[in-house]
């Protein structure tokens, strides 16, 4: 027929995206402590289409929170083993469509805890030290004992190991520490523990002069002391065979020889100790 016209109306609806929430995770989050919370952690990912607005919020174990906004969280960490941080991202777009959530937890492990005791802090060279490890969970033991230079002078894998430490000089101190790190195979996780000072007293040098060492019977000989040392020594003069010593405990003293009537020459051995 002729007459009728055809008409067509077209009407394009828009349906915009729903945002999309979405948490990556760029390293380990199950780790152990500190482990600190940022952009190398964490990102939310960025739907450029969907999302407009990413809100974060992170709250601890202990009811404490952080916010935060964005395609990076906020910056935070955890310190104590065996925590838990909930992160909680949010995303929204300028269309008004129902936001979307994502949630992730971070975790910390436990970790071992080094800690060791030793049986002295000082003694004269040589000294030997017994260390009695009281560690929790670690099976890898690493010890090192370091100089007063923090110089490694000696190590060991064993559970309890003894060192032999040593004082070459006769007139200072020396000092040593010893620590001791530990690990955990199964998470990677350890720690460390250091000792106190250890002080290693010199061995003092004995020596002594002899005013004269060839004598007639019922002469004296002056002794006197040169020994080497750091501190206040305590001195003991011997003689073999027996002769008089006057004064055994000083520095100094005077010896005093007997009779010789054997018709032959007697030789005597003076010590300082």
């Amino acid at each position: 027929q002729t007459g009728i016209c055809d008409t067509i109306l077209i009407i394009y609806i828009n349906l915009y995206p729903d945002p999309i929430a979405q948490i990556t995770s760029l390293g380990n989050t199950v780790d152990c402590a500190p482990l600190y919370i940022d952009s190398s952690l964490i990102v939310a990912v960025d739907s450029v289409n969907a999302n407009n607005f990413y809100n974060w919020t992170f709250t601890h174990t202990n009811g404490s929170s952080i916010t935060g906004s964005g395609i990076n969280p906020p910056i935070d960490s955890i310190s104590n083993d065996n925590d838990t941080v909930f992160a909680q991202l949010i995303v929204t777009n300028i269309y008004g469509c129902s936001p979307d959530t994502a949630n992730m937890n971070i975790i910390t492990i436990q970790a071992p805890v080094a800690d060791f005791i030793i049986d002295t802090l000082q003694g004269c060279h040589a000294l030997t030290i017994n260390t009695t490890n009281n560690s929790t969970i670690g099976s890898n033991y690493n010890w090192t004992v370091l100089d007063q230079n923090n110089l490694p002078i000696n190590s060991s894998n064993a559970t309890n190991p003894s060192f032999i430490l040593s004082n070459l000089s006769n007139s200072i101190d020396s000092s040593y520490y010893i620590i001791l790190e530990i690990g955990d195979p199964n998470t990677g996780c350890g720690d460390i523990d250091t000792s106190n000072i250890i002080t290693v007293f010199p061995v003092p040098l004995a020596d002594f002069t002899i005013q004269n060492n060839t004598i007639c019977p019922d002469d004296s000989i002056m002794v006197d002391d040169n020994s080497i040392f750091a501190n206040t020594l305590n001195y003991n003069w011997t003689i073999n065979p027996n002769a008089i010593i006057n004064n055994p405990t000083n520095n100094s003293s005077t010896i005093t020889f007997p009779n010789n009537t054997s018709g032959i020459s007697i030789f005597y051995d003076v010590s300082l100790s």
